[in-house]
């Protein structure tokens, strides 16, 4: 079912890194774009720390499925886990949108 690729595995690593440096990038933009002048610290500190809480969160949470489950199971489930969330999340924003755009017509 499952076949280790060493090509495949460092291409999946490039393309995440560079999507992940890239929404970062945005996001650190956008929360220092919309954050008044006063406050910029404390939201530029409250993104960090909400980005690296989720980073750990979701490290000990795969990690403690595959020792409950096999490696792969737990992988796979996480992946089908990832893609119903931002899936959501994808609606989500686009509702909102959807509901700014007819608001401000």
């Amino acid at each position: 079912m499952v076949q280790p690729d060493p090509t495949l595995f460092i291409a999946g690593g490039i393309l995440a890194g560079i999507g992940a440096g890239t929404l970062f990038k945005a996001a650190v933009a956008l929360v220092s774009g919309t954050a008044p002048a006063t406050v910029r610290a404390e939201a530029l500190t409250t993104f960090f720390l909400a980005a690296y809480t989720g980073l750990v969160v979701t490290s000990l949470g795969l990690g403690v499925a595959a020792q409950l489950t096999t490696p792969t199971t737990a992988t796979l489930w996480f992946s089908g886990f990832l893609a119903v969330l931002l899936t959501a999340i994808a609606l989500l924003g686009r509702a909102d949108r959807a509901g700014r755009h007819q608001s401000a017509a």
